[in-house]
């Protein structure tokens, strides 16, 4: 829930609250997670100094419990390994000032971020024995300078710049690592005439890596993870260039790019064996992602709404860890989609088709996942107001959807209806 308020001068003030709790089976009798979630947020704008302002906070808190096990070849039985728990706390802040005017515009920003865990795991075999929390903390903050200039009435120029750092450390003073690093990015955008818009882009970015994969171990199956506390961020350099056709009520964008990624964290494989593989999150090496996009969509009369889209990525290592040339995991070549939707004064409907090509689940090409489709829909009737009666349908067809091999196939949600009642306003 939340509320709102606008004070004289226009500057405006929102305050939002939720708390979100939730129990999962994962598929075997002991495999079992639990998560509740408290968060709140706060954020106000107003104009100041000859431009506009806003200003966002958030601290959030989450209790996580998992346990683990080792799944049969069979599948006839299983044997506990690992309970884990996690405690975690994060808050955040932000700031942006924005002035325009007719040929240039400036946003200067700054943010701040902290997240504290204690991850906490002990054997299923003996869950009486003492277990010593690890205790982890990262902190962030950023500062952003961006402009762009109007030298003419087709041509619109971007350059920016974001300085980052990131500390991380374990709050017993065992360890204790810091990053900087300043990141720059430039655009070009430049209407040729009233239908036809080109443009391009080229970044420079990184991430770091996070308290889970620095500290945090997990099984899936019979695949074992390792956490790394000795991984460093990823960084990233890319190229992208798209085009952008409207006529009447249809449009048409097309884009294409280029990025490497330098020291990309993954899960690399150490041993397989039928009864466990052993990974370890690791700086595996260097990724190449190349590709294009196309998005279409056009309206058919005043109500109904057609849109598709088509994706194709060649994701691969290029070296490092010994995985030259092979697939970056969970990554398809071949997306798409084709969806409908429509409203009239009471009704509104909606359904998308989407298909996704084949891709592998580990980084040594092992375990194939099948392509698959899905349908999903949505109709609604609103009764009166705000009150709105729906009722939505997942996976249509009731397909089989390869999701994981652990080497053991998981596979997605089956087909899944439920009807419900939206209040749009109390």
């Amino acid at each position: 829930g939340g509320t709102s308020r606008t004070f004289q001068g226009g500057a405006r003030f929102d305050v939002r609250a939720g708390y979100f709790t939730e129990d999962r089976d994962n598929g075997t009798p002991f495999q079992t997670n639990g998560t509740t979630v408290r968060q709140a947020s706060a954020s106000a704008a107003g104009n100041t100094w000859g431009g506009s302002w806003n200003a966002r906070a958030y601290g959030a808190s989450q209790d996580y419990d998992q346990t683990f096990s080792a799944v049969a070849a069979d599948r006839a039985s299983e044997r506990p390994t690992t309970l884990q728990h996690v405690d975690s706390a994060s808050g955040a802040g932000s700031f942006e000032w924005l002035r325009g005017g007719a040929r240039y515009a400036w946003l200067l920003g700054g943010s701040f971020r902290q997240v504290e865990a204690d991850l906490i795991e002990r054997s299923a075999s003996a869950p009486e024995a003492p277990a010593v929390p690890t205790p982890a903390r990262q902190r962030s903050g950023a500062i952003l300078v961006q402009s762009s200039f109007v030298p003419s009435s087709r041509v619109i120029v971007g350059a920016g710049v974001r300085g980052e750092i990131w500390r991380s450390e374990l709050r017993d003073g065992t360890m204790q690592r810091t990053v900087v690093g300043v990141f720059p990015r430039a655009s070009i955008a430049w209407r040729l005439d009233e239908t036809l818009t080109l443009r391009a882009a080229a970044h420079h970015a990184f991430r770091t890596p996070t308290i889970n994969e620095l500290f945090r171990p997990f099984r899936v199956g019979n695949v074992l993870t390792g956490a790394n506390p000795a991984l460093h961020p990823e960084e990233s350099y890319g190229l992208e260039g798209a085009a952008f056709l409207r006529r009447g009520p249809g449009a048409l964008r097309v884009t294409g790019f280029w990025t490497r990624l330098n020291d990309a964290i993954v899960n690399v494989t150490l041993e397989s064996t039928p009864a466990l593989i052993l990974r370890e999150r690791q700086n595996a090496g260097r990724i190449r992602a190349t590709g294009v996009e196309i998005e279409a969509d056009t309206r058919i009369g005043p109500m109904l709404g057609v849109s598709a889209a088509l994706a194709y990525t060649n994701s691969v290592f290029t070296e490092g860890a010994g995985l030259e040339g092979l697939s970056v995991p969970q990554v398809p070549r071949w997306q798409g989609s084709i969806g409908v939707h429509g409203r009239t004064s009471d009704l509104s409907f909606a359904a998308d088709w989407r298909v996704s090509g084949p891709q592998f689940d580990d980084d040594r090409n092992q375990f194939r996942l099948d392509p698959f489709t899905v349908l999903n829909a949505r109709v609604g009737w609103r009764l009166a107001g705000a009150v709105e009666v729906f009722a939505a349908i997942e996976n249509a067809f009731d397909e089989e959807q390869d999701v994981g091999r652990t080497p053991i196939r998981t596979i997605g949600l089956p087909r899944t209806a439920r009807v419900g009642l939206l209040l749009g306003k109390w």
